[in-house]
């Protein structure tokens, strides 16, 4: 199980990390080298934008959430949806293996 999300603050790529623990170092970015920065799984932001797409690519069940939201120190990550949303909605940051994660909703949406 993984339990963070790099996010590079120069090209904007997002791993995922096998730890959020402070002693391990951050690798750099897999696309550009920079140092990325870190975010715990469970890490709570802010949706600034969303969208639910219904018509999407063949085999991929429609429709889905996906959202921008903003963390801690300026880092806005892109990803699924789990949930009502709306701008301002508190989601949090869900690792669902080893190549990708979701947001989750913490909050009710209103709208």
């Amino acid at each position: 199980m993984t339990d963070a999300v790099d996010v590079c603050s120069r090209c904007g790529t997002a791993t995922v990390t096998g730890t959020a623990a402070t002693d391990v170092p951050v690798p750099p970015c897999r696309a550009c080298g920079a140092t990325p920065d870190r975010i715990a799984a469970g890490a709570a932001g802010r949706v600034y934008t969303w969208s639910t797409v219904h018509r999407g690519m063949p085999g991929v069940p429609v429709p889905y959430t996906v959202a921008y939201a903003d963390f801690d120190g300026g880092t806005r990550l892109f990803a699924r949806v789990s949930g009502a949303v709306c701008i301002g909605t508190t989601v949090t940051v869900v690792p669902e293996d080893e190549a990708g994660f979701r947001f989750v909703v913490q909050e009710e949406a209103v709208a």
